[in-house]
């Protein structure tokens, strides 16, 4: 049996895929907790963190490593391929050097059966209060910071945002985050503040040269300015999705976004996540359902769970930020009620935030959810379009084991190529905009590689790659 991971190919042979006969369902849900950094500042607070989480049966961790421009992690730290000069974070000032809270909440967490993904901040690399340490990227590139049509850079709540648009800030992120994922075992990237802060913001001098020289407008065609503007978030994300699913093809991309689709986010903060899911270039998103009114994350929920593509939706919902003596059993009823309602609507998982508030008062939310929505472990949610993958052959059939487990009879067939390939499994039915390629290998396994270029040229390099390394 071979683990092999997913590359890009155009298809040469295609794949029917049924359900293996005698498999046991098993549960799968993501359940996961949004970590700060002051929540994981030190190796006593990561192992308390770790401690409640696996003990109350969440079972994925999204730890902010980047807060403001910062790192609670160790840039370069084994792989220097991805250029990344950013500070220690201040809230890990005082630590011990060697102190790396990722690579602690890493193994630990991984030692406790929980995924980590590392969340970092996108496009907000300022605030009035937290201290900006020397080699900060805002300090290094101040004109790198997004304007609003009056030259200012602060928000109105005292942030300031990495201009979207310029491709240095592009290429800079880019970097940023595939260090990341180059020199340590995440389970996922996950962006969060990937927008703009209001319309009003994007009024970059240089932004608004490049808008005029690619569409040939001005600004006062403002439907055009504004899709521009979504455009090239978009296109960063996909940019990023590419080239993480080469670097680890295991490791999702997820992003927290607003989950008034069509307005707040769309509309306000030029975030279409919308075309996200349907391009395929997140692996999930997290509605950030805030409501305290189960009812309202319900629908929010099941509106986003209607334009998924095939593409998991978590619901994000909030630990009320309420007075010590409201606190009490009525906020995890409605904790429990706001899960269960995004459960319903087709959520595949719920993301809390954050633990602070799971916590508080004797951790009154987690201990509400695992009594009323988390009685049972749950495995993450698998991603079929994604991954890796083992292999065993018989005859034309082969059968295909995901993390060790049966999933999947498959038939090879020989055909012509075509674009998109359908894998189904249990009850998922998962679309990869995703060519499969299936090569015999000499010890009577098969190397599976998924997924699709626009550039026919790339794909032949691909080829080219795979032939020079024996596949």
């Amino acid at each position: 049996m071979e683990r092999a991971k997913v590359l890009r190919p155009y298809t040469l042979l295609l794949l029917t895929v049924a359900p293996l006969t005698g498999v046991a369902e098993t549960a799968d849900e993501l359940r996961g907790l949004w970590v700060c950094p002051w929540d994981m500042n030190s190796p006593a607070a990561v192992g308390q963190v770790v401690s409640a989480a696996a003990s109350h049966n969440f079972n994925a961790l999204f730890v902010e490593v980047r807060y403001r421009g910062d790192a609670l992690y160790v840039p370069n730290k084994n792989d220097a391929r991805f250029t990344n000069p950013e500070p220690r974070s201040p809230h890990v000032a005082g630590r011990p050097a060697d102190f790396d809270p990722l690579e602690d909440i890493i193994n630990k967490g991984h030692g406790a059966g929980l995924e980590v993904h590392a969340w970092v901040t996108t496009y907000v690399v300022l605030n009035r209060k937290t201290p900006t340490p020397p080699g900060h990227p805002a300090l290094e590139h101040p004109e790198w910071l997004s304007q609003n049509g009056r030259g200012e850079t602060w928000d109105r709540y005292g942030m300031a945002w990495l201009e979207p648009a310029l491709p240095e800030v592009q290429d800079y992120l880019y970097n940023v985050f595939g260090d990341i994922v180059a020199n340590y075992d995440v389970d996922g990237l996950h962006l969060d503040y990937v927008r703009y802060p209001t319309p009003a913001f994007g009024r970059h001098p240089k932004a608004i040269e490049l808008y005029q020289a690619e569409t040939g407008k001005t600004l006062d065609d403002a439907q055009a300015f504004a899709d521009w503007r979504r455009h090239k978030i978009s296109a960063f994300i996909n940019r990023l999705y590419n080239g993480l699913a080469k670097l680890e093809p295991t490791c999702s991309l997820t992003a927290a976004v607003f989950a008034s689709r069509t307005g707040t986010a769309y509309n306000d903060c030029l975030q279409d996540w919308t075309a996200w899911l349907e391009g395929g270039y997140v692996d999930a998103v997290m509605p950030m359902a805030y409501s305290r009114d189960a009812g309202v994350v319900g629908k929010q929920i099941e509106d986003a769970f209607g334009v998924a593509s095939g593409r998991h939706i978590y619901a994000g919902i909030m630990v009320p930020e309420v007075a010590a003596d409201e606190f009490d059993d009525a906020v995890g009823e409605e904790m429990v009620a706001k899960g269960r309602a995004a459960r319903e609507a087709g959520a595949k998982g719920v993301v809390v935030f954050s633990i602070k508030g799971a916590l508080r008062e004797d951790a009154l939310v987690a201990r509400a959810l695992r009594e009323g929505l988390f009685r049972e472990p749950a495995a993450p949610p698998e991603m079929a379009w994604k991954g890796e993958v083992a292999i065993a052959t018989g005859a034309d059939v082969v059968a295909v084991y995901v993390k060790g487990e049966p999933r999947f009879a498959v038939r090879v067939e020989q055909g012509v190529p075509r674009r998109h390939a359908y894998l189904l499994a249990k009850e998922i039915s998962a679309r990869a905009d995703a060519d499969v390629f299936i090569k015999a290998a000499p010890d009577l396994t098969y190397r599976v590689y998924a997924g699709a270029y626009d550039d026919r040229r790339a794909a032949a390099e691909l080829r080219d790659k795979l032939a020079r390394l024996g596949y």
